[in-house]
């Protein structure tokens, strides 16, 4: 079997929740099947919680305290996470109550560069989400399971068709 090289981003709330996004970005990259998938593929999760925009401040509340280096360090995570967006062939966005602008941001772009979006949604109601959201979105999951055959899904219609 052919195999590709692929880049996923991996969307979702960061700020706004009490982990740091982190929790949930966990279950992503340490469950088991989506790590033989991300394997047999050669997928890369490129994950913004892991991308070094400024090693000056711990958190973002800290970082906050100091106004002129907040406006300089957002534009430049705003600039990295949407260029890394760009640089994607797909996008696995999170879909929570959390829910934040840049991951709006994030897959509004997605949709206007023809980047498929495959979203994890986790305790909220697609229907009461503005439209906008739902219009960016190619496949949704409810559980790990469903995300990681998504993502296969992608990962084989974009191997060349063997004879």
């Amino acid at each position: 079997m052919t195999i590709g090289l692929y880049s996923i981003y991996l969307a979702g709330p960061i700020e706004k929740t009490t982990d740091g996004g982190r929790g949930i970005r966990q279950e992503i990259h340490t469950s088991g099947i989506m790590q033989e998938m991300l394997r047999k593929y050669l997928c890369i999760i490129n994950d913004p919680c892991d991308f070094k925009v400024n090693a000056k401040y711990k958190s973002f509340a800290e970082t906050r305290k100091h106004e002129t280096d907040w406006c300089n360090i957002v534009r430049n995570i705003v600039i990295t996470d949407l260029q890394a967006v760009e640089n994607s062939d797909a996008i696995i966005a999170i879909i929570n109550p959390c829910l934040s602008f840049g991951t709006v941001a994030e897959i509004s772009l997605a949709l206007h560069k023809g980047i498929p979006v495959f979203a994890y949604v986790q305790g909220v109601d697609l229907n009461e989400m503005h439209p906008w959201v739902s219009a960016c979105i190619t496949k949704t999951a409810y559980s790990i399971e469903e995300l990681t055959q998504n993502i296969e899904e992608f990962c084989q219609s974009q191997l060349p068709h063997q004879k």
